[in-house]
């Protein structure tokens, strides 16, 4: 992926931080709306990583923070290729951090009825929710519609430094569904997945090649929602149109 930060470029400098780097390829459609105003940077999974990345980016000049990525379903009724657009991010403290509003008010309006929305609640994941009975308990806890594990550290990042921040994720493991330990396997600390690896593991037994085969076709239509709202919203997802109002948490990852 090109390095699309030009210091040269007016308007805001938007920080993205993406757990994955086969995420971070998402944006590729909206490399010619959004070059010289974001910053990607892949930061590996969890909140630890999510946190100091954000937080690096906004010491270093961005105004504002986007978490971007994948989600794990955790309402049944939301099916891979949705994406959410949180309103809130709860906190695996309790805590409930309000996202950007009015730019997740400019994304929404500029998106066509092939992506679909969801606005639901996005909820802290303290680790991979390997099998559906850990995403089941986690929305019977939260009430929210999908989790991940970094969102809440890129929100809790932002609201330090006192800028804007958002949350879009597309869901691409659904809730009555267990991840293949093959994918598990194959992920490194670095965001960074393996293909070797994933096939080696999986080919050892045909429920395994099923279950990559499936969620493989699940992330297929998570790319699709997040490449085409990258590109029907590439403008709007690049200029958040408000300054943060919030005032600094001292709550740390």
């Amino acid at each position: 992926m090109p390095d699309l930060t030009d210091p040269t470029s007016p308007g805001p400098k938007i920080g993205i931080v993406c757990g994955l780097q086969l995420e971070a390829d998402w944006l590729d459609a909206a490399w010619t709306t959004m070059a010289g105003r974001v910053e990607i940077v892949v930061a590996g999974m969890g909140p630890a990583r999510a946190f100091d990345t954000a937080r690096r980016l906004a010491t270093s000049g961005a105004n504002a923070l986007v978490s971007w990525g994948s989600a794990a379903g955790l309402d049944p009724a939301v099916v891979p290729g949705t994406v959410v657009l949180p309103q809130r991010v709860l906190s695996a403290s309790g805590v409930a951090l309000e996202a950007d509003r009015a730019w997740l008010r400019r994304i929404t309006g500029a998106l066509g009825p092939a992506v679909p929305v969801s606005s639901g609640d996005l909820a802290e994941a303290r680790r991979i929710l390997a099998d559906a009975g850990a995403k089941a308990e986690l929305g019977r806890q939260t009430g929210a519609v999908a989790a991940d594990m970094e969102s809440a550290a890129v929100a809790r990042a932002a609201v330090e430094a006192g800028i804007p921040w958002i949350a879009v994720r597309a869901i691409a493991d659904p809730a009555g569904e267990a991840l293949p330990d093959a994918v598990l396997q194959a992920i490194g600390d670095d965001g960074a997945i393996d293909p070797a690896a994933v096939i080696r593991s999986a080919a050892t037994s045909i429920h395994g090649m099923r279950s990559l085969l499936q969620l493989r076709r699940h992330h297929a239509a998570a790319r699709r929602s997040m490449r085409r709202l990258a590109r029907e919203a590439g403008l709007p997802l690049a200029t958040p149109e408000t300054a943060a109002t919030s005032t600094p948490s001292q709550e740390s990852p």
